[in-house]
């Protein structure tokens, strides 16, 4: 029943949307390595949280809170309360940030006031990181994928979506043995169906590389 469910989540409208494509630590190198400095950093932090292309583009440093994390150098990491409004169930839910999207955080504060990721050039926020040079991102990563791997690019690899940094995200929870109920908060999902569905969608795959990148999956909460 829990297929059948991920399954209906998929249908929108009549059509089937496009499979998840969780992309291994090269294909997260080699994609991220064609994104301009600004749309580099913004996608760095969605591949490390699980945040949303709407999220990321609006975030702000209102949101942020401070909670104590001892042993950590600086004592204290970010936790980005995110309101109802701009989250996909029209629930808030917490950003929780790794090691990885800490250092973003800090690499990029005091640039805009009011918002967290902005365009250098423009000073405004994207108004969807898919709009940020996205495509022609991974067109370009396409072509270099034979050099990179010796073989053509999948066709997933070649119509991998913003969204597809999140699957990553859940894909290498799933691979660090973070549990389904956490997997579901820390995505920020109502159920267990669709976080089975982003989690196991490269377990069908074989030869990519299942490891999961420690700078994307270390210092996550887990339950006791």
């Amino acid at each position: 029943m829990a297929r059948q469910g991920a399954e209906n989540i998929l249908t929108e409208s009549g059509h089937r949307a496009r499979a998840p494509y969780p992309l291994n630590p090269q294909e997260q190198q080699l994609l991220l390595s064609e994104l301009d400095s600004d749309a580099l950093q913004t996608a760095t932090f969605a591949i490390n949280t699980g945040a949303r292309d709407g999220e990321l583009c609006q975030l702000q440093w209102k949101w942020e809170r401070r909670v104590a994390t001892p042993g950590s150098a600086r004592g204290w990491s970010s936790v980005f309360v995110l309101p109802g409004e701009v989250v996909k169930n029209g629930e808030p839910r917490a950003l929780i940030l790794n090691n990885a999207a800490q250092d973003i955080i800090e690499s990029v504060r005091g640039q805009h006031s009011r918002f967290v990721f902005v365009s250098n050039r423009h000073q405004q926020p994207f108004s969807r990181l898919y709009a940020a040079g996205w495509r022609g991102a991974r067109r370009r990563a396409a072509e270099r994928y034979p050099e990179w791997f010796g073989t053509e690019a999948p066709k997933g690899f070649r119509r991998v979506r913003v969204h597809g940094l999140r699957h990553t995200f859940g894909r290498r929870l799933r691979a660090a043995g973070v549990t389904l109920e956490d997997r579901r908060d820390l995505l920020g999902h109502k159920g267990p169906e669709i976080t089975t569905l982003y989690s196991a969608a490269r377990d069908r795959s074989s030869g990519r590389s299942g490891e999961p990148d420690p700078r994307v999956t270390r210092n996550f909460p887990r339950r006791a």
